[in-house]
């Protein structure tokens, strides 16, 4: 009885495996799809332009907390207006064409740190 638990067990797990190693990796969005994504109104597109905003404000926090103090140079307002935040990272990243074809959170990144340095 516990041998075709395990068996059974064992089945599912590899089939899962299987199913999930026929999917193709994820693409990570670009700078574009992302500015895209923010243009629009719909839930959906509104999810895909905070995304990478809240990864990278998350980042900076779990880097500081990990070390004790600020390590990265970066200072977010203190306002909490994350609307006004990230509409600061879209018309920075818009002005900027060459951009584009950044992973969107690598772009995000470099753009909280261009605008919101320590000083």
């Amino acid at each position: 009885m516990r041998n075709t638990a395990i068996a059974s067990v064992l089945i599912a797990m590899l089939c899962g495996s299987a199913a999930l190693a026929a999917d193709p990796p994820a693409k990570e969005p670009t700078v574009a799809e992302f500015l895209a994504a923010c243009a629009k109104s719909d839930p959906l597109s509104k999810s895909d332009c905070d995304l990478p905003v809240h990864i990278n404000i998350i980042s900076i926090g779990m880097v500081e907390s990990m070390r004790g103090k600020r390590q990265l140079d970066i200072c977010l307002p203190d306002d909490g207006d994350f609307a006004k935040l990230e509409h600061s990272i879209v018309e920075w990243l818009g002005k900027r064409a060459q951009m584009q074809s950044l992973p969107a959170e690598k772009g995000v990144g470099d753009a909280i740190a261009a605008l919101y340095p320590c000083e």
